[in-house]
């Protein structure tokens, strides 16, 4: 990707507008989901998605999610992100539509599930 950048490739284009249509999608489905929310990033292809209203820490929140809802999601915490990191999980968006809708539609799946409990 580095060398596609620097040759002007049409390569780097239709990834970089490929990522900003992922990044669009997941952003529209996760603010519908109810308890989530999260923020459009102007420059990266991960997501950090708040999951504070939930009630749940980010390691629960992963562990749920893996368990109910066979997702895979990273946990925000201060080892890995930072202070005030906790509170969000982090999602990236740099994949195929096929498999980043599958994600999302496990994503609401878990949240469906944990609505119920």
């Amino acid at each position: 990707l580095g060398a596609a950048a620097l040759l002007g490739s049409h390569f780097a284009e239709g990834f970089v507008e490929q990522l900003t249509k992922n990044r669009d999608y997941a952003v529209n489905r996760i603010n519908a989901i109810e308890k989530l929310s999260v923020v459009k990033p102007d420059a990266t292809f991960v997501l950090f998605i708040n999951i504070k209203e939930t009630g749940m820490d980010s390691e629960s929140f992963v562990e749920f999610m893996k368990k109910e809802a066979k997702l895979a999601l990273v946990p925000g915490s201060d080892a890995f992100f930072g202070p005030n990191s906790a509170g969000y999980v982090r999602l990236c968006f740099s994949t195929s539509d096929v498999v980043l809708k599958e994600g999302l539609d496990r994503l609401e799946k878990g949240m469906e599930i944990l609505s119920k409990k």
